[in-house]
């Protein structure tokens, strides 16, 4: 499986997929310059404190992103808009992203508590098809924490019930990307060859 990376704006998956996201809107590629002190994976802070400082609005929305051949998901987020309406993405991004897939979406209207990812899967293997379900019953999990601090706020039986959904989510992602011959069938379960599957 290939690292996760920002897709083609143009390619009728991901098309379909924003759709089913945020009917009402279109993706567009935003910039990414990180601001000074941002933190990843911190973007609703991020964007206020830019805010508070700059001036400027928040938008909301949805980050797309890529897994070659395995999936699509969208990973709600916050963006940076400056007094001329132009959206920047001020949150630093894994492997050092210059710009970001993203999905405006007004219809989210509060991120006090965490908004689940959401999934596509891109291939027909029953293990991508399990990973994404973990995926999704893990995220539905999680959102009745608030944003901030989820895990002080977990009972014990709560964490060991993320515990276990974190552990076959990792055992899965590892099998996915495990490696053999191009000609060898894809570990993912697709009954295809690694070449034209994972490995692609």
């Amino acid at each position: 499986m290939g690292k996760e990376t920002t897709p083609k704006i143009d390619d009728v998956r991901v098309i379909e997929f924003c759709r089913e996201v945020a009917p009402a809107s279109r993706c567009s590629y935003v910039q990414v310059i990180t601001e000074n002190n941002a933190i990843h994976r911190d973007c609703f802070n991020n964007v206020s404190k830019k805010i508070a400082a700059d001036g400027g609005t928040m938008q909301l929305g949805w980050t797309i992103w890529l897994r070659p051949n395995v999936l699509l998901s969208a990973d709600c987020h916050a963006v940076w808009v400056n007094n001329e309406n132009v959206m920047i993405d001020i949150t630093p991004q894994p492997d050092g992203e210059e710009r970001i897939l993203f999905l405006p979406d007004n219809t989210i209207d509060s991120i006090e508590f965490r908004i689940p990812s959401k999934y596509k899967a891109l291939t027909k293997s029953p293990l991508v098809a399990e990973f994404v379900e973990l995926l999704d019953a893990r995220g539905k999990f999680l959102s009745k924490f608030k944003t901030s601090d989820v895990m002080l706020n977990m009972s014990e039986s709560e964490k060991m019930t993320d515990l276990v959904l974190s552990m076959r989510i990792d055992e899965i992602n590892v099998e996915i990307k495990r490696k053999v011959g191009r000609n060898a069938s894809c570990p993912c379960l697709s009954e295809m060859k690694y070449k034209k599957c994972c490995g692609a």
